[in-house]
């Protein structure tokens, strides 16, 4: 390629890149990115995880969306997506995406005070990630029972959550905030009471496998088939 072709090139981009409105991220990104970038991309990657095992589903009910700017990974997928949340800050200060503002919207509710079910049209499918480990195990299994009653009969499920043998190496905020570490096992057995199927998935970083349990660092369980 032509130098002169080359400078062409980059000044295109450069005008296009000028055109380009700064985008609004909300609180909780925003503090990721400030304090550890890298643990902004790992939590991304969770979401990319929801998007792959969830393209052109329909209708998604998010449970704890926070500022929805992974929401917009599963809305890019094909979705248009209810995020709710106990917390209305997140919510009220929600990144100012194209996929926010034109396939999310966000509602705040606690699931463990009953279903969400708007206009009583349930969802074709949900997931929560990152919120489990904040509910109290004396209420898990009303808020897992919550989200089931809140899809439809065949709707599939994915709850995601930090690995209990990661521990030791949680950082002093996860220690005072997670009350309810899961281990593969629990997840599993927690799920299984509500579902026929239950897939079970490690994550270390961004990388998803199904390698020696006690040694992921997150968890997934993908459920199908409600009972």
């Amino acid at each position: 390629m032509e130098t002169s072709d080359n400078l062409e090139i980059q000044l295109k981009v450069r005008d296009a890149l000028s055109e380009q409105p700064r985008i609004l991220l909300g609180p909780r990104a925003s503090h990721e990115l400030e304090k550890d970038p890298k643990h902004l991309l790992f939590v991304l990657s969770r979401y990319k995880f929801v998007a792959k095992m969830f393209p052109n589903r329909g209708r998604l009910l998010e449970v704890g969306a926070g500022d929805g700017l992974g929401t917009s990974l599963v809305a890019q997928s094909g979705n248009e997506i209810v995020g709710i949340d106990l917390e209305a800050l997140g919510l009220d200060e929600s990144a100012e995406t194209s996929w926010t503002r034109k396939y999310i919207r966000f509602e705040t509710h606690d699931m463990v005070a009953g279903p969400y079910v708007p206009n009583g049209q349930r969802f074709d499918g949900a997931y929560s990630l990152d919120v489990i480990e904040h509910i109290h195990p004396d209420q898990e299994r009303t808020f897992l029972e919550n989200i089931v009653a809140s899809i439809d009969d065949c709707a599939p499920l994915i709850i995601g959550t930090p690995n209990e043998t990661a521990k030791p190496y949680a950082s002093k905020e996860a220690l005072e905030q997670h009350i309810n570490w899961k281990t593969y096992d629990s997840l599993y057995e927690s799920c299984a009471e509500f579902y026929s199927n239950v897939f079970m998935f490690g994550m270390n970083d961004e990388v998803v496998h199904t390698g020696y349990a006690p040694m992921c660092h997150y968890l997934y369980a993908v459920c199908t088939q409600p009972k």
